[in-house]
């Protein structure tokens, strides 16, 4: 909101003027010190008759922060007779807050687009690799597959963050049990240990999707959830940041513990997408 401060009578004395809101947004002042009729504060010389805090009529702009909020003049001075109007000059609607900037949009597309590859790529190779030899390549494969499809799901909603119902819930993560991916526990630590990574994905990925349409349905309401949500959303991506560098580990350990090029290579171009997502989500872009 722009007002303008309009000084209408004077009196043999000093005055101190400010104008204020009521739900204590700052006021900026948008004069021009060289203008005479716009030029704040004047020289009081350690005077009571002369100076003070004030202009002939110059504007001032604030943001309000509540709905419907007073203007008013908070003063002192040293005799009777000013005289002080606030003038409403222009009321403007602030831009929509978005959840992502198009920049931010574009780079989950970039790696959507690239989770995507990966899982089309390493669930090729795992489904002729478990018919050859359903082992730990198979498994490694299998939940590299689904690390990969989590990550497609979670960035592709990044992009489109669309509206949710529910949006003043928090989203929880639920860890399943491996079984419910079609995944399974072989007692082999570096196996057991990349399929328990996949399920904490899965599960935050899964929390992360619900997050995004929420803080976007938050921000679309005008709703101060937005803020909480936003939090979680960075929060989410951190441990999906951590465990994704966690994943990239196991499967660099498990391609080198398999004797097929065509496995090591599908583990290879997992552990190399897993590296650069945990990169990615790592620096907030």
């Amino acid at each position: 909101m722009t007002i303008q401060f309009e000084l209408r009578a004077i009196s043999a004395g000093s005055l101190h003027a400010w104008p204020l809101s009521t739900d204590g947004a700052t006021l900026t002042y948008l004069g021009d010190q060289n203008n005479q009729y716009e030029h704040w504060g004047y020289n009081t010389y350690g005077r009571r008759d002369k100076g003070g805090d004030f202009c002939i009529s110059c504007p001032w702009r604030f943001t309000a922060q509540a709905w419907n909020p007073w203007i008013y003049v908070n003063y002192w001075d040293s005799g009777d007779g000013w005289d002080v109007d606030l003038n409403v000059i222009g009321i403007s609607t602030p831009p929509p807050r978005r959840l992502y900037t198009a920049a931010q949009k574009d780079n989950a597309h970039l790696w959507y687009t690239i989770s995507i590859n990966a899982t089309v790529g390493i669930g090729e190779t795992a489904v002729v690799g478990c018919a050859v030899s359903p082992g730990l390549g198979c498994l490694a494969l299998t939940v590299g597959t689904g690390i990969a499809g989590g990550f497609a799901w979670y960035f592709g909603t990044k992009v489109n963050d669309p509206w949710d119902d529910w949006y003043q819930y928090p989203a929880e993560p639920v860890i399943r049990d491996a079984s419910e991916y079609g995944w399974w526990w072989t007692g082999d630590s570096d196996a057991d240990a990349l399929t328990y990574a996949g399920i904490v994905i899965q599960a935050y990925a899964e929390a992360g999707v619900t997050t995004i349409n929420r803080a976007s349905t938050c921000l679309a309401q005008n709703d101060n959830c937005a803020d909480w949500q936003i939090q979680r959303l960075h929060d989410i991506d951190g441990v999906l940041g951590w465990w994704s560098r966690y994943a990239s580990g196991d499967l660099e350990i498990l391609r080198g513990r398999t004797d097929n090029p065509d496995v090591a290579a599908a583990l290879e171009y997992g552990r190399q997408v897993t590296w650069g997502i945990s990169d990615f989500l790592f620096s907030g872009q």
